[in-house]
């Protein structure tokens, strides 16, 4: 078992830090987003009956002008007028669901919509939009239901199907996604996009060589396809080609340049190639864009790791920390962490904070050291406790409770007693390292 000197040993994981790109094989995600993307920028309205009031007609032409312009809260308002006169307006609701649920007001879209299938059932357009709301709305037995029945009763519905195939792959169902991707490029070998997203379900499927073709395909169907150039540059990435891969990130940046994942998978990948000047610069771009708080941590982590690979443990510490305060469960952040804490320590001399611990609980820390180097670690458990309640201010007792609470599997008591060593001494590095051991094992 490793022990940093002059400390205590130390937990150990054989989980070595991964380089990795950020996922992209999920509903909203950039990679995937594209296969509906085009539709969402040109929506088409539900078709109107031949037969309307008048009034009705005016509101109703209004509101699909509205929706083609974006304006989805002046179309909500127009089709909720058409209703008013006409209640019975299966189209008015299927168009006042898409308004909807473009403001994202995925429950009374859901609703809307129903509406609109409850007077016309055959209409494939409304079960298309009942789908994407609830695919938004984390329903994805319910949206693949809808989207069957979109390409059931039009079955040269692209989008629908588009659609349906990355429900499928969302879902876990790759061969029932890959189905619906060719059946897309049976009908339509041009479309980039059911390119794209075969390519993905290939990767998904570890059929990488499968997966690049179909993104080249992509590319060569559309030149400026920045989200398969990433696609293709994460797959060339995971085939240990990290030149390719830079070479086709850097392809991305240039055609989305405030495009954050972008950014980080290029610095990535050319981390890989081991060009880690350059990657720190394409780092400190992705941070100096705005980013969605879910991965705005994701930089920082990667250009720590960056960092220590380089030696410039110092500013890795900072980058760390600041990756942990965005996300404080990261528990393999604390692990890294720990471990640069641990090299500084071993390059220079320590400065650990000075306590002096009482006579008594020094005896009982001893016998704990003792046990535990013997193989008891409950009998040290508890000369440990006794430790601390003679001196509550013993980084090290907490230190080392913390350790072998984590050795006998009680997690949660471990990231207390651990959290407890870092407050008292936020300089120890095997308190950070064995806390970010027990977050990794806790979860």
């Amino acid at each position: 078992m490793p022990k940093v000197k002059g400390s205590s040993p130390l937990m150990t994981s054989r989980r070595g830090a991964v380089a990795r790109f950020i996922p992209w094989v999920s509903r909203g995600s950039l990679a995937l987003a594209g296969l509906v993307a085009a539709f969402l920028a040109n929506p088409t309205p539900a078709a109107r009956p031949q037969q309307r009031p008048n009034p009705a007609k005016s509101h109703y032409r209004e509101g699909t002008l509205l929706l083609q312009k974006g304006d989805w809260k002046g179309a909500a308002a127009e089709f909720r007028d058409v209703l008013s006169l006409d209640p019975q307006d299966a189209s008015a609701y299927s168009n006042l669901g898409l308004a909807l649920w473009r403001l994202g007001d995925l429950a009374k879209a859901e609703e809307n919509l129903h509406h609109a299938l409850g007077i016309n059932s055959r209409d494939a357009m409304a079960h298309y939009y009942l789908g994407q709301v609830l695919a938004d709305s984390q329903k994805p037995s319910e949206a693949i239901n809808e989207l069957q029945a979109a390409v059931r009763l039009k079955p040269d519905f692209e989008k629908a199907r588009l659609a349906l195939a990355l429900e499928y792959q969302v879902s876990g169902d790759i061969k029932g996604s890959i189905a619906e991707y060719r059946k897309v490029l049976k009908s339509d070998p041009k479309s980039a996009e059911a390119h794209n997203g075969l390519g993905l379900a290939y990767s998904q499927d570890n059929h990488l060589m499968d997966a690049i073709q179909e993104y080249k395909e992509a590319i060569a169907l559309d030149p400026n396809y920045a989200r398969a150039y990433n696609n293709l540059g994460s797959a060339l990435a995971r085939s240990g080609d990290w030149p390719g891969a830079a070479s086709v990130l850097q392809k991305a940046v240039v055609l989305q340049p405030r495009d954050v994942k972008l950014h980080i998978n290029l610095a990535v990948a050319l981390r890989g190639e081991g060009h880690a000047d350059a990657a720190l610069d394409q780092f400190r771009k992705a941070l100096a864009l705005p980013s969605n708080p879910e991965i705005a941590y994701y930089p920082n982590y990667e250009m720590a790791q960056t960092l220590r690979q380089k030696g410039g443990w110092a500013e890795a510490v900072e980058t760390f920390k600041k990756a942990i305060n965005l996300r404080p469960q990261l528990g393999e952040a604390y692990y890294n962490l720990g471990s640069t804490l641990r090299q500084m320590a071993s390059s220079r001399p320590a400065n650990p904070i000075k306590h002096t611990p009482t006579p008594e609980a020094e005896q009982h820390f001893r016998q704990g050291v003792s046990l535990l180097a013997k193989g008891d670690p409950h009998g040290a458990v508890k000369e440990f406790i006794q430790c601390l309640q003679l001196d509550t201010s013993y980084a090290e007792g907490f230190n080392l409770l913390g350790f072998t609470l984590g050795q006998n599997g009680d997690l949660s008591d471990a990231v207390e007693a651990l959290s407890e060593a870092i407050d008292l001494d936020p300089r120890s590095p095997s308190a950070h390292y064995n806390l970010g051991v027990a977050l990794w094992y806790s979860g």
